[in-house]
């Protein structure tokens, strides 16, 4: 071989390495990452994966990682639900993403097993398919799912159970003063849809409207028992004060709310002994009757 077609060899064996290389890359999937903003991510199998609601950017992380379908399990009968999965069904528009709503009670619920049984069988019916599984926070309705997949591949697991009431929340303990009555600190977001899942019905603060500081929770807190149908009252006492008044008020809360019921001072000790004082003459309400306490009153 001449020094010149060797040359051209060369030449030519070096352009294709280069083509190879710069010109036509290998494609990759983008990594999912671990946790999302609400929450973290949860692979099940090698196609289904459980987590928290997905913004629209995490929407198209999942589409890059190759899942075709997104099953909510938000319940559009909670107001702040109905809003989130008609924010999802905009997210996933124009993504190639189908959106499937198969709506679950955030607590364990006989209601819930149609729909767990669509979702299940929806997945055993598409093996080529990936699914994304999420309720709000990727921590409650998406460990039903869970299960229900995994027993439908055949496959052995363990049911959550729903959080307990009287699990301690972050600001201190949970105290239960009677039959479905209980007493603790200031909930926040996530404990609110604790409490809510816990099935708590009614939610009562004794925080001081007056005070500035309490006033700002007093409201946020309202606004989120709204979000879930929870009944909310709040009957301010005034801590390391007398509250007779006000304990009358809360004890005829208590006689009449649904139960079970959450009340709440700010850390959960202040106030104490108004609210304990208030249950006992609720308790007493209940006993003798409602119209027999109204009447010992002279409010007749």
């Amino acid at each position: 071989m001449t020094m010149k077609k060797a040359g051209v060899l060369f030449g030519s064996l070096l352009a294709i390495l280069i083509v190879v290389t710069f010109g036509f890359p290998v494609k990759t999937e983008a990594k999912l990452p671990n946790k999302f903003v609400r929450g973290e991510i949860e692979p099940i199998t090698k196609r289904v994966v459980i987590g928290p609601y997905p913004e629209r950017r995490e929407v198209m992380a999942l589409r890059k990682n190759g899942f075709q379908n997104i099953i909510s399990l938000l319940h559009p009968q909670i107001p702040f639900e109905k809003h989130l999965l008609n924010k999802e069904k905009s997210a996933v528009h124009g993504t190639g993403v189908t959106l499937h709503s198969l709506p679950l009670k955030p607590f364990v619920s006989r209601a819930n097993d149609k729909n767990l049984d669509k979702l299940a069988q929806l997945i055993k019916d598409h093996p080529d398919q990936k699914y994304y599984i999420h309720c709000y926070l990727g921590k409650h309705r998406v460990t039903y799912a869970k299960a229900r997949v995994l027993r439908t591949l055949g496959r052995k697991t363990r049911v959550q159970k729903p959080v307990p009431i009287t699990k301690n929340l972050l600001r201190g303990n949970v105290t239960k003063l009677g039959k479905g009555v209980y007493f603790g600190p200031a909930p926040t977001d996530e404990e609110v849809f604790d409490l809510y899942s816990g099935r708590i019905r009614t939610i009562i603060s004794v925080l001081d409207f007056k005070n500035k500081g309490d006033r700002g929770f007093i409201k946020k807190l309202s606004r989120l028992c709204a979000d879930y149908n929870l009944k909310f009252h709040n009957v301010s006492m005034v801590a390391d004060q007398p509250n007779h008044e006000e304990i009358e008020r809360l004890a005829d809360i208590l006689a009449k709310a649904k139960r079970p019921i959450y009340i709440t001072s700010f850390t959960g000790e202040d106030r104490a002994g108004d609210v304990r004082a208030a249950v006992d003459k609720a308790q007493s309400i209940k006993s003798s009757g409602y119209l027999l306490y109204l009447i010992r009153k002279d409010w007749f």
